[in-house]
């Protein structure tokens, strides 16, 4: 029999993957993520490195939710610029203020952060699959 210590039992990874078990259970159902073996007994056992994949495709799902939430703060701040100076009252337009420099230039340099980790986190994701394969074998030589 193959050693199945090095599996993850369905609360394992559940607890990995910040989700509950039912949530799990369910996808297991729809075919988006299948245990890669249940033992005798019908434990689920998932094998680490997949759970550690779905984790990296989490993170990545959180970290675009969070830049959409902060652009769109930063879409808030140009527009009201934009409106400011879109007064028909005959007022000369109102010039930006320091504050408003500081503030498009954090969003600027949070943005070009942003996206330098959004790209490390892409080439991680592409890359895994061989990682992923190359472990996977090396683990099935190690039993």
């Amino acid at each position: 029999m193959k050693n199945m210590s090095n599996r993850m039992t369905i609360k394992q990874a559940a607890i990995e993957l910040g989700i509950s078990t039912k949530t799990l259970r369910r996808w297991e159902k729809s075919g988006y993520l299948v245990p890669e073996r249940q033992d005798v007994t019908g434990v689920r056992l998932y094998h680490p490195y997949l759970i550690n994949y779905w984790k990296k495709l989490f993170d990545l799902r959180r970290a675009i939710i969070n830049h959409l939430r902060s652009l769109d703060g930063i879409k808030k701040a140009i527009d009201k610029h934009t409106s400011d100076q879109n007064n028909t009252s005959g007022q000369p337009p109102k010039l930006l203020t320091v504050a408003d420099l500081d503030d498009f230039m954090k969003a600027s340099e949070s943005e070009e952060k942003w996206n330098r980790t959004y790209h490390r986190m892409l080439r991680e994701l592409r890359e895994y699959p061989s990682v992923m394969r190359k472990a996977t074998t090396k683990f099935e030589e190690d039993k």
